[in-house]
């Protein structure tokens, strides 16, 4: 094994215990405070998480924890019910007087089970924003707790739902995707794992990431480009790469592309 080689191996296995570590140590419990009792969130306006605390619907009014504005760079975590399944969170945010109103920076949302004779299921975590939905450096934790209990399988895994009219990123910084397995378990192996749900809402005028893969760049020209100067009724018209929304697939879709090129 040469220099090269060596170094990079140990950037993975040092990259893969940090990882290991952050998602074992930092388990979802109920002994943080909630996080509208900090002094940058208020319920309804604006809500900046700058320490470690605990939020779900339970503790909104509605069952909605409703903001104008969500910003965090710290550990948000859904707390536990009796059973040690993950509390449910949905958030809310009813402002766009940016593009992009939910920021979470090397942030963490944890709604995953407990560890315990049966483990526990992950939550629901519910995010809906009205413009874009910034997943850039996110980390979030559903996963199922671990079954101590002979012949109890593990937790199920959690289900995160995002809604959107469109994406900045796919959880590329951090490059670690949502964690929403099943927890295993001593004798009878591991719970279902958790579900992903994209709800890209196609109201007019569409997003220009028509790739749905949080970027504004080649895919995008290439999948217009594909399918140029078809109309609605036409086998090579394909709705969502409608941008402007005039039934055709012309040079407003290449503008509108070009405009937003490399922005995210």
């Amino acid at each position: 094994m040469n220099k090269k080689d060596f170094l990079l191996g140990g950037t993975f296995v040092l990259a893969a215990i940090l990882l290991t570590f952050s998602v074992s140590v930092f388990a979802n419990d109920n002994s943080l405070s909630s996080c509208l009792d900090l002094a940058e969130c208020t319920e309804g306006g604006v809500c900046n998480v700058t320490e470690d605390c605990m939020l779900n619907s339970g503790l909104c009014a509605g069952s909605l924890c409703q903001f104008t504005l969500f910003t965090s760079n710290s550990t948000v975590m859904t707390g536990l019910d009796g059973s040690g399944n993950a509390n449910n969170l949905a958030i809310n945010i009813t402002s766009e007087s940016t593009r992009s109103q939910l920021n979470l920076v090397n942030a963490t949302i944890d709604f995953s089970g407990a560890s315990g004779a049966q483990g526990g299921n992950g939550g629901i975590l519910n995010i809906t924003v009205p413009d874009l939905f910034n997943t850039t450096s996110m980390f979030l934790n559903g996963s199922g707790g671990y079954s101590t209990a002979s012949g109890n399988a593990g937790g199920n895994g959690g289900i995160a739902q995002f809604n959107y009219h469109g994406l900045i990123r796919n959880f590329t910084l951090r490059t670690v995707a949502p964690i929403m397995n099943g927890g295993d378990s001593v004798d009878s192996g591991s719970g279902d794992g958790g579900t992903l749900i994209y709800n890209k809402d196609m109201s007019c005028p569409r997003d220009a990431d028509v790739s749905g893969d949080g970027r504004i760049s080649g895919p995008d020209y290439a999948m217009i480009i594909l399918n140029y100067n078809h109309v609605t009724g036409e086998s090579g018209f394909t709705t969502d790469r409608d941008i402007s929304c005039d039934g055709k697939l012309n040079v407003i879709e290449i503008v509108k592309i070009g405009f937003e090129w490399g922005t995210r």
